[in-house]
């Protein structure tokens, strides 16, 4: 009986791994990711878009245009219905922003607000709440929105930006 050369055995395996991987993730990034990132930043209104692969989901990094002034609800849900197209994976989505410190201010302030507001259902409050400290401060622009899903902040001082997004709490079985 031939004895086994078992440190080939091992080493061949362990190179069929690296290469089967290898192979699976540059099929990934190539012909899956790369598509999918090219077509988001062709989408109007987006500077830049960064995927990052997190423990559970990928975590999909948007940054709008500077400039951008539309409707976060209708920019969240092109991006979501583009990732279901072409993605097809669970998927975060975060907007990153360039805030300032009256902005900051501004969302610190606001934020209790939003949260009890999304608890609540009660946006109303939400709005007066955005409204009285948006004109406290004197942002140039600020719009409070909201989908089914989320609650929408937008405000603008000069040319920084700032972008909420605050996930509306729903009951179990129900809607919000």
């Amino acid at each position: 009986m031939r004895e086994f050369r078992w440190p080939v055995i091992v080493a061949t395996a362990i190179a069929a791994l690296i290469i089967f991987f290898g192979a699976l993730f540059l099929y990934q990034r190539h012909y899956i990711e790369g598509p999918f990132l090219d077509s988001l930043e062709q989408m109007e209104g987006i500077e830049s878009v960064e995927l990052e692969q997190g423990a559970e989901a990928a975590v999909l990094r948007v940054r709008p245009e500077r400039e951008y002034r539309g409707s976060l609800p209708d920019l969240m849900t092109a991006l979501r219905e583009q990732a279901e197209q072409e993605y097809r994976k669970p998927l975060e989505i975060r907007l990153e922003d360039w805030p300032n410190e009256k902005l900051l201010a501004f969302r610190d302030r606001v934020l209790p607000a939003l949260y009890e507001s999304a608890r609540l259902g009660n946006y109303r409050s939400a709005d007066e709440a955005i409204r009285q400290e948006g004109e406290k401060r004197g942002l140039e622009d600020f719009k409070f929105t909201m989908d089914h899903r989320f609650l929408y902040l937008q405000a603008r001082d000069g040319e920084s930006l700032l972008f909420l997004q605050i996930p509306l709490i729903m009951e179990e079985g129900g809607n919000a």
